[in-house]
């Protein structure tokens, strides 16, 4: 990627995406997606984290980098800036009443994220 900023998203659906894309000076964006499984529509105005750790898998163990929160706007797409040092894995934290969600910690590992994107499982499919 060129310039001083970069991107990335990651889509869950329940369902997680990441894919590279433009953040502010000196950052990097993530971008979260969060999408109804069976209607493939998006979940606007919902909670949504983003945790980062150096931690090589399983859950981190008080190796927490930051725990960044906020919410999916009408698009369904919760936007993270991150600054240098970037993790070696980044944790989603997506909080659905009723729904779906991630048991443990997805090897969601940073350096893929952004060069090729994530899609996530769809964490629904065993419900329905």
């Amino acid at each position: 990627m060129t310039g001083a900023a970069k991107t990335a998203a990651i889509s869950a659906l329940l369902f997680t995406a990441i894919m590279p894309a433009v953040g502010a000076a000196g950052k990097t964006e993530i971008r979260l997606r969060l999408l109804n499984a069976l209607t493939g529509k998006p979940y606007a105005g919902r909670h949504a984290g983003l945790f980062g750790t150096n931690t090589r898998s399983g859950l981190p163990d008080g190796d927490i980098l930051f725990h960044l929160q906020t919410k999916t706007g009408p698009d369904g797409i919760a936007h993270f800036l991150i600054a240098a040092p970037l993790p070696y894995r980044l944790i989603p934290d997506v909080r659905q009443n009723g729904g779906c969600a991630w048991h443990g910690a997805p090897p969601i590992i940073t350096s893929e994220v952004l060069r090729s994107g994530y899609v996530g499982p769809n964490e629904c499919a065993h419900k329905n």
